[in-house]
């Protein structure tokens, strides 16, 4: 037996109703937030100018990538110009299928994402596999066996499993950081929470031992075209432990000569204070007043031409390194092994402490932040330190 409904309860449920019909109209649709929602294309430049101009450039080119990708074909290129079954949500047109910029932020899921980031993997390895087959048909062609160098073919065994991790890494990192910021924006869901970064294998890249640092110097110095600024550089690496790029933007104004510092410029974009031995204070003004360093925030690195040095320098001379050392190439030798040969040092010496602080790194416990070496400490903890007079 049924319940009456009384005037009160009806006018109730009218009420009642009527709210979730004025919800309902105001509802978002789907991911979006608000109506109006941009297109990829039309976000990201305006994401972009929040970044500091380092991360700007690292993110920038996965992004760029990301516009012009296609979820709806295959990841192999085998698609035929059919509908797949993401053809409805992303609006393509028959037998065109629409890059993500051009789509709706609102509109793009997980799926789409992941599969940008294999995509970027797999390209990679294409690229890796690619200058494999040049190398071995050049080997051919040189052999006078021409005829086969067409026939080369690298298999996938051969390219070891760690490459094209880094460029997935990349464009995961990029694209978390995108609709992070869109979330906050306009979508109500991140499409991109819980992508995974593939695990990171084991660096070959470490330190040299005494004998090994001798001889890559040997090396660096008789192959390399300006001796005097490739015999700099390497110092310069040593003795501050700085990374490729705070050495090339290093200028004459960030010496500090009464205290015997210099101020290197981070990728995180603050200043650290680093000790400097005073020989090489004098070598560095030498070589930069000597090519061409005609003010105060010249670089210092110079070439003969007086030109600041790039990282072209750089790449030549661990070229030549791997080229005739089979540890170097074992180990893909480059500028940051300086780094950790030196940090592997002050460490042996003065103690992690230290090490940390020359590194310029935070430490990992509040013990250590309240414990951490002062300048004066990394100034004479360093057993390569050139001793000044």
């Amino acid at each position: 037996m049924s319940e009456s409904v009384g005037p009160f309860d009806e006018r109730l449920l009218q009420v009642v109703s009527a709210l979730l019909e004025q919800q309902r109209a105001h509802r978002p649709q789907g991911n979006a937030l608000r109506d109006g929602v941009p297109t990829l294309a039309a976000y990201l430049p305006r994401a972009l100018e929040t970044l500091t101009a380092g991360t700007r450039r690292t993110y920038s080119s996965p992004l760029l990538r990301l516009l012009e990708f296609q979820p709806c074909l295959a990841l192999d290129g085998t698609d035929s110009p059919d509908a797949s079954p993401d053809c409805a949500r992303l609006g393509c047109w028959p037998a065109v299928h629409v890059p993500l910029g051009r789509v709706p932020i609102d509109l793009l899921v997980r799926s789409d994402l992941d599969r940008f980031a294999t995509s970027v993997q797999l390209a990679h390895r294409q690229e890796v596999r690619e200058r494999l087959r040049e190398e071995r048909r050049e080997a051919l062609r040189s052999q006078g066996r021409g005829m086969h160098a067409d026939a080369v073919v690298v298999a996938d065994r051969e390219i070891e499993p760690s490459v094209g991790a880094a460029g997935r890494e990349g464009a995961v990192s990029a694209m978390k950081w995108l609709f992070t910021t869109a979330t906050g924006d306009w979508l109500l869901a991140n499409p991109a929470q819980g992508l995974a970064k593939p695990k990171r294998t084991r660096a070959r890249r470490r330190a040299f031992s005494y004998d090994e640092l001798c001889a890559v110097v040997d090396v660096a110095l008789a192959s390399a075209a300006d001796p005097q600024l490739v015999a700099l550089m390497m110092r310069f690496h040593l003795l501050t432990g700085a990374r490729q790029g705070e050495a090339l933007l290093a200028c004459l104004t960030d010496i500090d000569i009464e205290r015997q510092t210099i101020w290197i410029g981070e990728k995180s974009g603050r200043r650290v204070e680093q000790p400097l031995p005073m020989s090489l204070i004098i070598d560095l003004h030498e070589l930069a007043l000597t090519r061409g360093a005609g003010s105060a925030d010249a670089r210092i690195l110079r070439n003969r031409r007086g030109q600041p040095s790039s990282k072209k320098l750089h790449e030549s001379v661990w070229a030549s390194v791997r080229g005739e050392l089979a540890f170097a190439a074992a180990m893909d030798a480059a500028t940051h092994c300086l780094r950790k040969t030196a940090a592997t040092a002050m460490e042996r010496h003065a103690g992690t402490a230290v090490s940390e602080a020359f590194l310029r790194h935070t430490a990992p416990t509040l013990n250590g932040i309240y414990t951490g070496a002062d300048l004066t400490e990394v100034a004479t903890g360093l057993p390569l330190r050139e001793r000044t007079p």
